[in-house]
């Protein structure tokens, strides 16, 4: 009997300068570890200014696009962080088309503060603010949430 394995592909993500490839990849390259801990079987080669991605071409295609919106969030001001390689991992999995776009977008700024939505929950409700006159929002209420509610329906 024999089993079938999938097919071994690669794939090379390229940036265009070194300081966002730092801030893609991580101090020491520790972004990167936590993206081939995720995709167990993929192998992640970072040389120069590229990273060459070898695997399942599923599980390939999912880690070259997981770098792109990565570099988009990197582009946008957006610091990398563990948790923001988490939700956009989760956020793959859902197939949305542009998570990096929902993610980067400013919701409000002032004072020199620019505010982000966190999640695609976020987005949606902040988009349901703008979309409707009246929103009701279960659960316990926050305080960040109740201000940001009052400047968005006043600013906009």
């Amino acid at each position: 009997m024999t089993t079938s394995r999938p097919l071994s592909t690669a794939r090379t993500v390229s940036f265009k300068s070194a300081a966002e490839m730092i801030a893609v990849l991580g101090p020491q390259d520790a972004h990167l570890s936590i993206i081939e801990d995720y995709f167990e079987q993929i192998s992640l080669r970072p040389k120069d200014l590229d990273v060459l991605i070898t695997g399942p071409s599923e599980a390939v295609n999912t880690a070259a696009k997981l770098l792109n919106e990565l570099r988009v969030l990197s582009s946008h001001d957006t610091q990398i962080t563990v948790q923001v390689i988490h939700r956009l991992m989760g956020m793959l999995g859902e197939e949305l088309s542009n998570p990096a776009h929902s993610l980067s977008t400013s919701i409000l700024s002032t004072r020199g503060t620019t505010i982000r939505p966190k999640t695609i929950n976020q987005k949606k409700y902040v988009d349901a603010i703008d979309a409707n006159t009246v929103i009701f929002g279960i659960g316990p209420p926050t305080w960040p949430w109740r201000r940001l509610c009052r400047r968005c329906r006043a600013t906009r």
